[in-house]
């Protein structure tokens, strides 16, 4: 190989023997597939150490979560889209499957019409219905229904509070064990997502009545919201403190979120103490949104 060295000014030119040049690109293309050693073995390390590579794209869950954001996110009224109870077969009660066929056809725009039949079936004899009504704004939240729940306290004002009542002492929106324990988040823990993905819409939509009634009847509901508030709170505290999983803290703070106007300034300045740079960008999101003017 000889170099040819010319003025400073101009650039080196370097010459190759054509036989040297042919075998270093034979080489090159035989090897150039080849992973270096030390990049070998700095995958295999963390393929070891970090179980987000190992995990398998799992079309189910995406398309799950993807089903669910949309369901969320559409608030419109359009028949087509309404929830829909079935009675079983087997059931024999009267009232309890005419309700159910008229909650199934209630719109805006038969409103009148089905609530004046709604009105026909409950009395103070079957104030139990109030299970199937209650059942209904679980599954969806709708102004609609919350009207025909308005229905029972005509024969019984204390019907509607003192279910709710029984709800908030009772502790119903407590986490309960195993999305406490378990990371349902993964993949084997599939199919108890979907049952927690039900169950919290079930408590957001459960809060949301009573935020309904408190701005309906504040007097009535006022104690209801203040202890459950000071309650939710309290889980929160333990949360953030003992490292729980994200998607339970960010859960009561949704629900939280809800009764944001009944929240004690207590609980407002502790929210406001919490290191937010520790926490992951939607549970601080919640926080802030609470703790705002």
């Amino acid at each position: 190989m000889n170099i040819i060295e010319d003025n400073e000014d101009e650039y080196e030119i370097i010459k190759i023997d054509l036989q040297i040049f042919k075998e270093e690109l034979k080489k090159y293309r035989e090897n150039k597939n080849t992973i270096p050693n030390n990049i070998q073995l700095k995958y295999n390390e963390i393929v070891s150490n970090y179980n987000c590579f190992n995990l398998k794209y799992d079309p189910k869950s995406v398309w799950e979560k993807k089903r669910y954001k949309n369901m969320k996110n559409n608030n419109n009224n359009n028949f087509k889209h309404k929830l829909h109870i079935f009675t079983p077969p087997n059931n024999n009660n009267k009232d309890n499957k005419l309700l159910i066929g008229l909650l199934n056809k209630i719109t805006t725009t038969n409103e009148e019409i089905i609530t004046n039949k709604i009105n026909q079936i409950i009395n103070k004899n079957n104030l139990d219905l109030i299970d199937i009504v209650i059942n209904y704004i679980g599954k969806k939240y709708d102004v609609l229904y919350l009207k025909i729940l308005k229905i029972f306290e005509k024969y019984d004002k204390n019907v509607v509070y003192n279910y709710i009542k029984n709800y908030v002492e009772k502790k119903t929106w407590y986490p309960y064990s195993l999305i406490k324990e378990k990371n349902i988040l993964e993949n084997e823990y599939y199919d108890d997502y979907c049952d927690y993905i039900k169950w919290k819409n079930n408590q957001l939509n459960m809060l949301k009545i009573l935020y309904f009634l408190y701005k309906d009847n504040n007097n009535m509901y006022d104690d209801i919201c203040n202890n459950l508030s000071n309650d939710i709170y309290d889980e929160i505290d333990k949360g953030l403190n003992n490292n729980e999983y994200k998607y339970l803290i960010d859960y009561l703070l949704e629900l939280l979120e809800i009764l944001k106007e009944k929240i004690n300034e207590d609980i407002i300045d502790k929210l406001k103490k919490y290191n937010l740079k520790k926490v992951d960008s939607s549970t601080k999101f919640l926080i802030l949104n609470i703790t705002k003017n």
